[in-house]
């Protein structure tokens, strides 16, 4: 099925699968299509139609043409599956991952989005399994990327959802796996204290962190290398000591008085000291299959790991790592060393390699999987999640080789241009057109890979992403969102904003002319007065109230949000973000998009920069604009991907700033002003006040800093570019740009130990007008 072609990554061609076709018909071959569908609900069939046929548009090579499927048993639906009034879901349901609390600006960021997804799917499986009796194995969880595969699996672990990932190669990341191969090192290498630290500050132990600088300061580690039998009481009463003085001294709990760490952690660290002096014994007397032996019951890691969340996962890892340490030792022909760089590596690098799953695993668990793993595969109920993210799109690798199409291409031609290559980065003159050809390729099997997708489910389909409030059809070129894809479904609502005033039952949602249920998760469980689905059964979690609970929902939800919201701040702000974010809100009244106004704005700093003040005024003014011209040619086109009439706008636009920087004064002032100069574009980084956005420090650029040659006093220049014409729309602006002006000159001011703030000025090329800027001291 040339729809399903999605692994253009691995040399996969639809060119070539079209000419093998070809040949075959020429050779009196037969067509035989694949339009049949066994596996899908017909309302799933139906959905796949309206989100595909629109955007999967026959290109010779490159796209198949859309056909629709016909449901296999007819109108029926998939065994185990009911439809009506008493049924607990819809065959196809959108969910929009908007936060309740800004629905009225529709402004979820990503985090906050995959936050709703990852909680509304777990709650959702949660609930089927537990009041529907839904086997786990009959969910899957459908990801294009990985990216924000953690965020779903710990809303799955604090729901208590047992999980399989297929393909997850996260094996020397998991936890106990760090844990068992710190405890070898500590064994076999008693210098290795790392792997000392981290055995005993591990489940197992249990070694707090605020005992480390009391043990530390008594020899503990040094005392414990040199252990290497149990019989040495002298060095282990020397070490129960240190234990027992560190004990003493490690700090109580802020707040509680308790001591800090788990209850007897002493004892059990000095059953450890034991334990490690034992197993070095063992690890020179005994075989390497009786020395695991040993390790594994004196230590018993599977015991501490199986008893914890998903335990029969971690047992599955460990028994992997043990076997793996067996052959090792056996194999290695007493290659010990080895065989530590190989696990110190292999930890610290954190190593692809697949994680261990037990034989019930794949029996008794929610799937979760990549799209392309998923492909061949069917589940009774599908979640795609994250589907406005675009995801990374790599141009070119920094050595690269291709053939560019050559001309006549993809209407029926087989052959190929010149070879074109990147060295080093840099590409060569017709680079351009095989980029071109791979992101079009690239687009084309993002529509396949969407197809993929939905036709995996047998019951149900649930899409979910952060949706924009008006939907528009696709345009540009890139590589769509899946989401972009899906605003093409016919026909469509004008604005997404209606949605929620549709919806008169949140737990149930909306449902349009085609019977789609549309919901907003997060809304949802605003109304849900019980709070988050608990993890265990409902009798275990029923004990406070429901308003009790109701509350401890809403403020642990504020915390969070207060949390991210500091997360999210940057350690470092630039001067220019508050008014950039003003500038966004206002209505733009100038002739360029606002990207393309930055763009321009920056070469046009650049050209005021770099003005030689001494040269011939019109000559030098012509050769400024001549580059300026230039670089709007090469940069605006390489970083917006504009088309010529954008540039065109853009030179137009630039000639006539620089018209007005010759006719006015300000070209004047700044070559009167040349020996007077300190500085242009001058970087600047100075410690955050309160009012800042940024956690340390504020950066910036000055534009002009010059000393004013009437009273000796320095002033700060700001060069704007703003399309702006009267007092009115200056004086504006100008309050606006206030506080960046405000940073520049606190800046300078503490740079250089001034009893007072420098004087700034914006200096507004298009109206030819300098402003003055008051900043008031403070102490």
């Amino acid at each position: 099925d040339p729809k399903q072609s999605i692994y253009a990554w691995r040399n996969a061609d639809l060119a070539a699968y079209e000419g093998f076709v070809e040949r075959a018909l020429a050779t009196g071959g037969e067509r035989h299509r694949l339009v049949r569908n066994f596996r899908s609900a017909p309302a799933i069939l139906a959905e796949v139609e309206r989100g595909i046929s629109e955007v999967m548009i026959e290109v010779r090579g490159r796209q198949p043409a859309f056909e629709p499927l016909l449901p296999g048993h007819g109108d029926e639906q998939p065994e185990g599956f009911s439809t009506g009034p008493a049924s607990p879901t819809s065959p196809v349901e959108y969910w929009v991952s908007w936060d309740r609390e800004r629905l009225e600006s529709g402004s979820t960021n990503m985090r906050r989005a995959v936050e709703i997804e990852a909680q509304a799917v777990a709650e959702d499986i949660r609930r089927l399994h537990d009041e529907y009796e839904e086997p786990w194995n009959e969910f899957a969880l459908l990801l294009r990327t990985t990216s924000r595969l953690d965020d779903f699996l710990e809303a799955f672990r604090a729901a208590g959802i047992p999980f399989a990932v297929t393909g997850d190669r996260q094996y020397y990341r998991r936890r106990e796996v760090i844990d068992a191969a710190a405890l070898v090192r500590a064994v076999v290498h008693p210098l290795d204290h790392v792997a000392l630290l981290a055995f005993l500050r591990s489940p197992t132990v249990g070694v707090p962190d605020a005992a480390w600088l009391p043990l530390w300061k008594r020899r503990f580690p040094a005392l414990v290398s040199e252990l290497a039998d149990p019989g040495e009481n002298e060095r282990l009463a020397a070490l129960d000591e240190a234990i027992a003085a560190a004990a003493r001294e490690t700090p109580v709990s802020p707040g509680t008085g308790a001591p800090t760490g788990p209850q007897g952690w002493p004892d059990g660290l000095r059953w450890a000291v034991r334990s490690l002096a034992a197993l070095r014994r063992d690890f020179r007397r005994l075989p390497v299959d009786r020395f695991i032996e040993r390790l594994r019951s004196r230590i018993l890691l599977e015991a501490t790991e199986a008893a914890r969340y998903l335990g029969v996962y971690r047992v599955a890892n460990l028994e992997r790592f043990f076997r793996r340490l067996e052959n090792g030792l056996t194999g290695g022909h007493g290659e010990i060393d080895a065989l530590l760089r190989a696990l110190r590596r292999s930890v610290a690098e954190a190593r692809e390699d697949e994680e261990a799953l037990p034989k019930e695993a794949a029996a008794d668990a929610v799937q979760v999987m990549t799209i392309h793993k998923a492909k061949g595969l069917e589940f009774g109920h599908v979640y795609l999640p994250q589907l406005h993210a675009r995801g990374r799109w790599s141009e070119h690798d920094r050595n690269d080789a291709d053939r560019r199409p050559a001309d006549g291409n993809r209407d029926g031609s087989d052959g190929h241009g010149a070879r074109e290559f990147v060295l080093f980065n840099r590409p060569s003159l017709g680079w351009d057109r095989v980029e071109a050809e791979r992101v079009a390729s690239a687009a084309a099997e993002q529509v396949r890979t969407l197809y993929v997708a939905m036709t995996r489910a047998q019951k149900r389909l649930i899409l979910i992403g952060n949706w924009p409030r008006s939907p528009r059809p696709l345009s540009g070129a890139g590589v769509p969102a899946p989401l972009k894809l899906l605003q093409h479904r016919a026909p469509f609502q004008p604005s997404m904003a209606k949605l929620v005033q549709a919806i008169e039952d949140p737990a149930a949602g909306h449902e349009d002319e085609f019977g789609v249920c549309w919901k907003i998760p997060d809304l949802a469980a605003a109304a849900d007065d019980a709070g988050p689905i608990a993890s265990g059964p409902p009798a275990v979690a029923r004990a406070p109230r429901a308003e009790q609970v109701a509350a401890w929902d809403r403020e642990l939800r504020a915390d969070r949000d207060a949390a991210r919201q500091r997360m999210e701040r940057p350690l470092f702000a630039a001067a220019s973000d508050h008014a950039a974010a003003l500038e966004r809100r206002e209505e733009s009244t100038g002739s360029l998009d606002r990207p393309t106004a930055l763009a321009v704005g920056k070469i046009v700093h650049r050209a005021l920069e770099e003005w030689n003040l001494e040269a011939d005024r019109d000559g030098e003014w012509g050769h400024q604009l001549e580059r300026a011209l230039a670089a709007i040619e090469t940069r605006i086109d390489g970083s917006l991907q504009s088309h010529p009439a954008r540039i065109e706008r853009a030179g137009d636009w630039c000639r006539e700033l620089f018209d007005r920087l010759r006719r006015g004064e300000l070209l004047d002032r700044l070559r009167g002003a040349a020996s007077t100069i300190v500085a242009r574009e001058l970087p600047l980084l100075v410690a955050r006040e309160e009012d800042d956005d940024a956690l340390i420090g504020v950066s910036g650029t000055v534009d002009l800093l010059l000393r004013d040659d009437r009273d000796g006093d320095l002033v700060v220049v700001d060069y704007k570019t703003d399309e702006i014409e009267g007092e009115d729309e200056i004086r504006l602006r100008a309050a606006t740009y206030a506080p960046q002006a405000s940073v520049y000159t606190r800046a300078v001011q503490a740079a250089l130990g001034l009893e007072r703030r420098p004087r700034a000025e914006l200096w507004f090329l298009w109206p030819g007008v300098a402003y003055p800027i008051v900043a008031e001291d403070k102490a």
